[in-house]
């Protein structure tokens, strides 16, 4: 008896499988190669939070987050590092481990544009600042002396009259405290930890193959889901026949999904190439993949599209052309935008005077291939969603602007939706600009 094709909604299929991709899922083994990694086996599940970024326990364990989506440009080490120098740790004692999205407590958490150094630089430092002047007061409470009597040294605190304590040992008291503001940081010429070089911390779990990446993350009872898209830009699904790929092996369901519903107002990172797909659902990747290929679909002509983009401006209306995508019809398409006067969106200076007077007046055009911003590693997410809550996880380049996405899409507030981040592929934007050139013949090769 053939099994009846559905059309499932968005909030139904995430309930059964992951969001289109592979599915595979990752878990954050932050603790493997530590040199506190022994202790850290028999912690107590709590930890004292003395900033978002910082937390000790009572063993002196030090944990240091990092804000930032990781894919490859070293964050997971940088980041912490400027923590580590104003905390007064020693660094080779500090366990770092990528924080969740939380905005209130992390920041922006933004990836992109080589900005990520820059923005945390003085947020972290004084996150770090902060924290030792916290521990600094809780052993001047303790110890009945002035705060300006103690001083720090690798993560100990000391006092004239012969009196120390680790961190940890005061972290608890220290964890109560109000946040002092108004800090003065360290000189550049006082560091001992940003100004050495240091390896990467997940260098040894990347050579040895440890789980880190979004297509790691594993939990009991997953099901896989795989899209079956469009062969090509400017086509959409007509009909599907999966009859015989639902009486392959481990294969749970097969229904066509609608990503975006029409009246969706699309924001910053809302992109995607075809709206309409076929998700199949199974067991297992390989039985996936297989039963995939076992659908017949019919593709026809997408049409133009009109969609609703959000900006500074407010909203605004967008025709995505329907045609297929070929060479010969993106210069057409070019060369008729090129005709229609220009629409300046910004002006700075005054280039009319500048031309005027210049002595010579230089003027090329060039024309280049269209290179593909792809990622590395297959696009996954792991999701769990319930009634009033949900679970995602894995490679995102912005957990603050794909949250309000998820919100509208699974119909559930906001505060309701974790978003744990995983470790991302290599993206062509972090590459140095000679590189971007030589990478694709190297990945085609591969």
């Amino acid at each position: 008896m053939m099994k009846e094709l559905n059309k499932l909604d968005r909030r139904s299929f995430l309930k059964t499988s992951a969001l289109a991709g592979g599915g595979l899922m990752l878990s954050f083994s932050w603790i493997a190669e530590s040199k506190a990694a022994k202790t850290l086996q028999n912690v107590a599940a709590e930890w004292n939070e003395l900033t978002g970024y910082i937390k000790i326990t009572s063993d002196n364990i030090i944990k240091i987050l990092c804000p930032n989506p990781e894919f490859g440009q070293n964050v997971m080490t940088s980041l912490p590092m400027m923590v580590a120098e104003e905390l007064g740790v020693d660094w080779d004692k500090v366990v770092v481990e990528m924080g969740p999205h939380d905005n209130v407590k992390l920041g922006p958490q933004f990836t992109g544009g080589s900005n990520s150094v820059r923005m945390y630089w003085k947020p972290l430092r004084e996150a770090g600042a902060t924290a030792k002047q916290m521990l600094r007061q809780a052993a001047a409470e303790t110890w009945s002396v002035p705060i300006e009597e103690i001083t720090t040294k690798s993560g100990v605190l000391n006092h004239s009259s012969g009196k120390s304590a680790t961190y940890g040992e005061m972290a608890n008291k220290a964890a109560t405290l109000t946040m002092p503001k108004g800090l003065q940081l360290k000189a550049p010429k006082d560091f001992n930890i940003v100004s050495t070089s240091q390896k990467n911390v997940e260098g040894k779990k990347i050579v040895t193959g440890k789980p880190l990446f979004g297509i790691d993350y594993q939990v009991d009872g997953m099901l896989i889901a795989m899209i079956q898209h469009p062969p090509a830009f400017g086509m959409k699904l007509q009909s599907f026949d999966a009859a015989q790929a639902l009486k392959m092996p481990g294969i749970k369901d097969i229904f066509s999904f609608k990503l975006y519903d029409a009246d969706f107002v699309q924001g910053g990172f809302d992109t995607r190439s075809f709206n309409e797909m076929i998700a199949v659902v199974g067991n297992s990747t390989w039985e996936v993949m297989n039963a995939r290929k076992r659908i017949k679909a019919k593709w026809e002509p997408a049409g133009d599209v009109i969609e609703v983009m959000s900006g500074r401006g407010g909203n605004t209306e967008v025709t995505v052309p329907g045609r297929l995508e070929s060479t010969e019809n993106q210069m057409a398409m070019m060369a008729e935008k090129a005709k229609a006067p220009a629409k300046e969106q910004r002006k700075d200076g005054d280039p009319e005077t500048a031309f005027k007077n210049a002595a010579t007046i230089i003027e090329r055009t060039y024309n280049a291939p269209f290179l593909a911003h792809n990622t590395m590693e297959p696009m996954n997410f792991f999701a769990h969603v319930q009634a009033d809550k949900a679970l995602v996880v894995g490679p995102t380049q912005a957990p603050g602007w794909m949250e309000p996405s998820l919100a509208k899409i699974l119909n559930l507030p906001a505060d309701k939706i974790e978003i744990q981040m995983t470790r991302m592929g290599v993206d062509l934007e972090e590459e140095p600009m000679p590189n971007m050139f030589l990478k694709p013949r190297a990945f085609r090769k591969k």
